[in-house]
């Protein structure tokens, strides 16, 4: 074991923070944020990839990627991009129903508990901050964020059963909606399909691609992100 600085680690690194701040500029500039808000995300940016740094390490060191301390973050590069892509696509999506629940199961099938709710719950922040969101939408977010983590770890490299998808499917079709007549006092049926669309989306994505994710090798996990993103693309 040896803590010496490898070259495949620092540049899956600097694709990582490349990533980070070419998908918060380009969501700045898609919903026409002025340069003075733009560099205010960019300050958050900075601060939470040098925790998310010191998670990473923390995290490798530990043996809790890969149960491997000489991991080259190769996997963990892969998942955050599509983690960062996935955020874009989302911020066109109708308020109160982004299916940010994904983001923590594509960490935690990749990476860690810790990366997953980080890296989830930053871009929940930046998509609140880039697109406006209200205070109870930002909550809904975190609180989906929450329960992806948690539903990732209970399924673990088993096939997700009955319950895991029936409780997936009841949040999304039900939680958009509470939050949405907590915000404006009206209901609003129509959150009830897009919520009822966004789970059966992710219990596609638990039953067909996180197991797979979380199993893998390298050839299976890129058919298995394209798989996803293919699907969720055209949604």
């Amino acid at each position: 074991m040896n803590d010496r600085l490898v070259p495949k680690r620092v540049l899956n690194l600097a694709l990582m923070f490349l990533a980070t701040v070419a998908v918060a500029a380009v969501l700045c500039v898609l919903h026409g944020l002025f340069p003075d808000q733009s560099l205010c995300i960019a300050v958050v940016v900075l601060v939470y990839f040098v925790l998310f740094l010191f998670l990473l390490e923390y995290n490798r060191s530990r043996r809790r990627i890969s149960k491997n301390r000489e991991t080259d973050y190769k996997k963990i590069w892969l998942g955050y991009l599509s983690v960062c892509l996935l955020a874009v696509l989302f911020s066109f999506l109708p308020e109160f129903v982004k299916p940010v629940i994904v983001f923590p199961m594509l960490m935690t099938a990749i990476g860690s508990r810790e990366l997953a709710l980080a890296s989830g719950i930053f871009w929940n922040v930046v998509l609140c901050l880039v697109l406006g969101f209200t205070a109870q939408e930002l909550a809904l977010y975190c609180l989906m964020t929450l329960f992806g983590q948690i539903l990732a770890e209970a399924v673990g490299e088993k096939q997700a059963g009955f319950w895991h998808c029936t409780v997936i499917f009841c949040l999304s079709a039900v939680l958009p909606a509470t939050f949405y007549y907590l915000t404006y006092q009206e209901v609003k049926m129509e959150l009830f399909g897009y919520g009822a669309a966004e789970g059966a989306l992710t219990v596609v994505f638990l039953r067909l691609v996180y197991t797979g994710l979380v199993k893998s090798g390298m050839l299976r996990y890129r058919r298995c992100l394209r798989i996803f993103l293919t699907m969720i693309i055209p949604w």
